[in-house]
């Protein structure tokens, strides 16, 4: 949207590149494979807690295994479905853990393909420590909600 106030501006800029380059944030290069086609089911999993309100990631190795024994190929960990604008990054990064642990190696034995959900946090900082996480403990991949509001 634009304020009455820019509108006389607007109208005499000219379409086309910008006349300074726009600031780009280098990162080292991602090992995730950006050309991978995933194929197959996924869940959207939820994250289990226990009676006392605790992230139970016991609960994650049986809840993997009846997803793998119902033809599940692949799951969503931490979206919306696994309460992330509800747990802190701490319990997110173990949430993470507790199922890549629970699908194996990395490669093509793994059991369940993992895609993690790194968004959902109003500070970036915390989305990009979590897609550091997700690709250093072996992650397929990585996906990200914007924030609420934008």
């Amino acid at each position: 949207f634009f304020s009455p106030m820019a509108e006389p501006a607007a109208k005499k800029a000219k379409l086309g590149a910008p006349s300074a380059p726009l600031p780009v944030a280098r990162h080292p290069k991602p090992t995730f494979d950006r050309q991978r086609l995933f194929t197959g089911f996924f869940a959207p999993v939820p994250t289990p807690y226990g009676a006392d309100g605790t992230v139970n990631l016991q609960a994650i190795p049986a809840l993997a295994q009846m997803l793998i024994r119902d033809g599940i190929e692949g799951v969503f960990v931490t979206g919306t479905g696994g309460e992330s604008v509800a747990l802190s990054v701490a319990e997110r990064e173990a949430v993470t853990d507790a199922w890549l642990k629970a699908a194996g190696p990395k490669g093509p034995q793994r059991r369940l393909q993992i895609i993690v959900h790194i968004g959902g946090s109003q500070v970036t900082q915390e989305s990009r420590r979590l897609a550091a996480h997700a690709e250093a403990a072996g992650a397929d991949a990585v996906a990200c909600m914007a924030p609420c509001g934008i």
